[in-house]
């Protein structure tokens, strides 16, 4: 769990350590990251998820999203796909379905019921969204509705807000 106040910050999934991390200087990698803008300074967590604070065969099964984003009022849950190279409309939607998946069992599956334990309603502490995140290189035009129809069916099904984009402003 690392904090920051940093007014702009580049979240990615670090192949090498094998979690998502954060840095507050302009990767090489621009592309393949979640930027984090924060105009207003607010304390940030990095919590990064899959691999690091969420382990295990009998949590992980069903998949954990890579990494959430935390502030006072807000919990943002992030999935990269910056490992999709294609622009076959077929695999790009078969990567938004699995993101989705990953992302709903984190929140479901893990962090709705841990917190319950705990008597919190999380969903009355923090506005709850999610993003999957493509290389913004890739030529996703196309297979855009698809990510709205997505999104949509998540929206009614889970009352959660999922975007496929690589930003997001922090209030």
């Amino acid at each position: 769990m690392v904090i920051s106040t940093d007014n702009c910050l580049y979240v990615y999934d670090d192949a090498t350590k094998v979690y998502s991390d954060w840095t507050n200087i302009v990767p090489s990698n621009l592309s393949e990251t979640f930027s984090a803008d924060n105009p207003n300074n607010t304390e940030i967590v990095l919590l990064p998820l899959d691999n690091r604070i969420i382990t295990g065969p009998k949590v992980t099964q069903g998949g954990v999203c890579d990494c959430a984003l935390l502030t006072v009022n807000e919990l943002s849950l992030i999935e990269f796909k910056t490992n999709a190279k294609t622009v076959s409309n077929k695999t790009l939607e078969q990567r938004c379905r699995e993101a989705s998946s990953q992302i709903l069992h984190t929140i479901d599956g893990i962090i709705k019921p841990k917190c319950s334990q705990k008597g919190i309603d999380i969903d009355k502490k923090v506005d709850i969204d999610a993003y999957i995140v493509f290389d913004s290189q890739l030529n996703v035009t196309s297979v855009q509705t698809i990510f709205q129809a997505i999104a949509m069916e998540v929206l009614e099904k889970n009352k959660l807000l999922l975007f496929v984009d690589n930003k997001k402003t922090f209030k």
